[in-house]
């Protein structure tokens, strides 16, 4: 599939890079996720100020190789949003497309225990 202007609505990493680039990302999200909501095509998305150079690393790297997305990043003095819309054509499979933005199975932070607390804590 692609978008009227010729970008297809895919991811261009190989297998090995996607693969990757989903464990970083996850790691990002269950360390410094706050709080999330997926409407639609659309999925906001808040981090812990502290991961405002991974998330400008993340939309550097993520509109490389995922074009037909689009990024928009508000940071304040305590968060970072970032809002990430995608085609209306993928509107069906958005939970599965931002899936790696998702926090894990707890729906919670999943960072280690006090003593070895992760980065965004």
């Amino acid at each position: 599939m692609q978008l009227a202007d010729g970008v297809p609505i895919a991811c261009t990493l190989q297998p090995k890079d996607l693969k990757e680039r989903q464990a970083w990302i996850r790691r990002i999200t269950d360390e410094c996720l706050v709080w999330h909501t997926l409407r639609g095509n659309s999925i906001t998305l808040t981090y812990l100020r502290a991961a405002l150079d991974d998330i400008h690393a993340i939309l550097e790297k993520e509109q490389e190789c995922c074009a037909f997305l689009n990024f928009d990043v508000q940071v304040n003095a305590k968060d970072v949003v970032l809002t990430i819309t995608s085609p209306q054509e993928t509107r069906e499979s958005a939970r599965w497309l931002f899936a790696q933005f998702l926090p894990g199975p707890t729906g919670q932070r999943t960072t280690q225990c006090g003593c070895a607390p992760g980065r965004c804590n």
